[in-house]
């Protein structure tokens, strides 16, 4: 149900929506859902202080505007974006690398 893109990654990807309260695989770790989360959208799987970058992709797609705690949905409301013309960003994406759950 959750997707981590890259080991480096601070999120993983609901890949169905997640409920508040219900705990998640992720790794050999579990992240309880803070928050009920969209499928296609990101939840921290660590804690991500004020001003750290949000890795995703293994690069930064922007910066924290508040505490992001484990568990918490990642999104427009708590993220500074990186992806405007005033700041430089690229991250090196090899689609035939991924693999989804349950594939080999």
């Amino acid at each position: 149900i959750l997707y981590r893109i890259d080991e480096k990654d601070k999120v993983a990807v609901a890949i169905e929506p997640l409920k508040k309260g219900e705990f998640y695989q992720i790794g050999d770790s579990l992240v309880q859902a803070k928050e009920e989360i969209p499928a296609g959208h990101k939840m921290a799987i660590e804690n991500i202080p004020k001003g750290e970058m949000i890795i995703k992709y293994g690069a930064s797609i922007g910066e924290a505007a508040v505490d992001i705690k484990k568990g918490q949905w990642v999104h427009t409301h708590n993220v500074i974006s990186h992806a405007d013309e005033s700041r430089e960003f690229s991250y090196d994406f090899h689609e035939e690398a991924v693999v989804l759950p349950g594939e080999s």
